[in-house]
């Protein structure tokens, strides 16, 4: 690929992985709002459809970062190899790192939503 068609992929996937991110903040906000543990978790389980999206944003995040790295990499490794390596290793290790706190959230919406004596 081109340094033109690798610039155009960065600068488009960090604008959605900003727009996701923000889309994810507002929505789990919304619905884990409210005062104490009890209220929190009624609101994730009354906004249960609104934390399903804020995993699936969470988990295109990290998709987005692991290619955001690489073609960062791709565009600045002529200048600077050890620098465009490390810029790809911290991208690629945030998108792995994001991508094992969504078990939490996942965990968060099953105890919301359990129903029965367990």
């Amino acid at each position: 690929m081109t340094r033109t068609t690798n610039a155009r992929i960065a600068g488009f996937t960090f604008l959605f992985y900003i727009a996701a991110g923000i889309t994810s903040l507002v929505l789990f906000g919304r619905a884990a709002a409210g005062e104490g543990i009890a209220t929190k978790l009624a609101g994730i389980a009354q906004h249960a459809t609104d934390v399903r999206i804020t995993v699936l944003l969470g988990l295109l995040q990290s998709f987005s970062a692991v290619v955001l790295g690489v073609t960062l990499y791709a565009i600045t490794r002529e200048q600077d190899r050890d620098l465009a390596m490390l810029g790809l290793v911290s991208r690629a290790a945030e998108g792995v790192i994001g991508a094992l706190g969504i078990s939490s959230t996942l965990g968060l919406l099953w105890l919301a939503t359990a129903t029965g004596a367990n």
